[in-house]
């Protein structure tokens, strides 16, 4: 083997003392603690352990530091461990060996002669590599795209504050927003690149869409500003107005003749039995979409014919009165339940069989699917089996149906009606009328419930109903 010999201060030291054959073949029990390498450089062997069974052999670099007063300070640093994962200058993962052990003392060496300690200049590094990781870990997180930021409210705000859980939010935004802008840097999102996008949707046709989605994208930006993500509202002086104009209230009603319709279209439009029957439901009691969704088995009285909604949009409960007709379709949808706790079930689950009602927006959907001119891919093939003479229409339509059949075809009086589909009254009115009307509402209830049945047994093969006024 061929020695190194170098001259420290006048005396010659000699170095690379061992081989890499020796380091592995040695041994706390039969050489001790230490393995000299020379120059400073020596291989501390330890007692074989739980963790170390073969014990480890610790490269570690030993000098003097000349002080300002002329003394000596001894100090140890660790080089590596042989034989433990390294990442070389290369950015190559590999063992680390003798050789590499000798370059690292080499380097503290050369930092020695300047008189700094090893030590404080690793420290010093390490806090500078922290810092350098700091500023770009900042850097990137200033150029997340809106998608990514978009992900974090989802999962953050959206899934703990929406009913069903960000799954409409999240539609609206796949469709018209993200598939536009979400690869663009959040910081970078500027308000004519908003503008652009909302405009867009409106020269679909569909301005209430672009009003959603201003106002979806004002709470998303408003959240990320927060957060120190983004520095201006891109969203600032756009209104309403400015995009897809102010809402429309839809006034969508049924007609007798379009019930009647109804009524022949949903048996061939392949919509799930329990289905029809919600919607039935709907148009006899007058009642929400998401109510009905969410609604319990234990919500229901069948025997005495009456439903408790425990908490609806007021805040308040409300009692609804089940006519026959209400009746027949609600018990329909208790057996298809099959013993859930709700009255409309969802998908079940391995471990927790029927746990959770359906999400107030499926009814919706399915409903849409078959109001189209082409079906959407991976939907229902039945597109315009429920297209009704006068047009399109949703299953909230169904409530307002109910409340205006009422008032124009039974004569019931408006506040009747209100009360029945748990309107808070306003004003003078909400003053001084404060009954509840409960043998009324009851009346109006059964009324209904005795024209729909009628209008279930209307032969209507040689009626046509003309289409509204546009």
């Amino acid at each position: 083997m061929v020695l190194n010999v170098k001259t420290m201060q006048g005396v010659e030291m000699a170095e690379n003392l061992l081989s890499a054959v020796r380091v592995r073949s040695a041994s706390f029990e039969r050489d001790g603690s230490y393995l000299p390498d020379g120059g400073g450089l020596r291989i501390r062997l330890l007692k074989p352990s739980a963790s170390h069974k073969t014990g480890a052999r610790l490269a570690e670099f030993h000098f003097k530091l000349k002080q300002a007063d002329g003394s000596y300070k001894n100090g140890a640093l660790h080089l590596g461990t042989i034989g433990d994962a390294f990442t070389d200058v290369d950015g190559k993962t590999r063992p680390f060996t003798l050789l590499d052990a000798r370059e690292a003392r080499d380097a503290a060496r050369a930092i020695v002669a300047k008189g700094i300690d090893p030590r404080e200049s690793r420290r010093l590094a390490d806090v500078e590599a922290s810092e350098t990781q700091r500023r770009r870990l900042a850097e990137l997180d200033g150029r997340r795209t809106v998608r990514q930021a978009f992900e974090r409210w989802h999962t953050l705000y959206l899934q703990a504050h929406r009913k069903d859980g960000g799954e409409f939010v999240q539609a609206l935004f796949d469709r018209h927003i993200l598939s536009v802008i979400g690869d663009k840097p959040l910081a970078e999102l500027q308000r004519r690149d908003v503008s652009e996008l909302l405009d867009a949707i409106t020269a679909q046709g569909i301005r209430r869409t672009a009003n959603m989605a201003l106002a979806l994208l004002r709470q998303f930006v408003r959240w990320c500003a927060a957060r120190d993500w983004i520095e201006r509202d891109p969203t600032m002086s756009l209104s309403k107005s400015s995009v897809g104009g102010k809402d429309k209230p839809r006034d969508r009603v049924l007609s007798t003749m379009e019930i009647v319709e109804l009524r022949d279209a949903l048996p061939a439009s392949g919509l799930p039995e329990r289905m029809q029957h919600a919607l039935w439901a709907i148009l006899a009691t007058g009642c929400r979409v998401g109510e009905l969704s969410s609604a319990k088995v234990a919500d229901f009285d069948l025997r005495v014919g009456t439903w408790l909604i425990p908490r609806t949009k007021n805040g308040s409960e409300h009692l609804i009165h089940l006519s026959a007709f209400a009746t027949g379709h609600i018990k329909a949808m208790f057996d298809a339940a099959k013993g859930s706790a709700f009255l409309l079930p969802g998908r079940t689950h391995v471990d927790h069989e029927n746990s959770r009602a359906i999400s107030d927006k499926v009814l919706t959907k399915l409903v849409g699917d078959r109001q189209r001119d082409t079906p959407l891919k991976g939907r229902s093939k039945a597109s315009g089996a429920l297209l009704l003479a006068r047009g399109k229409w949703t299953p909230h339509d169904l409530r307002r149906t109910m409340a205006t059949r009422m008032r124009q075809d039974l004569r019931v009086s408006t506040d009747v009606v209100e009360r029945c589909l748990n309107h808070t009254p306003q004003g003078i009115v909400g003053v001084y009328q404060t009954g509840e009307l409960m043998a009324e509402r009851r009346e109006a209830f059964v009324a209904w419930g005795h024209e729909l049945a009628r209008l279930m047994t209307v032969d209507c093969s040689n009626v046509i109903e003309l289409a509204a006024a546009a």
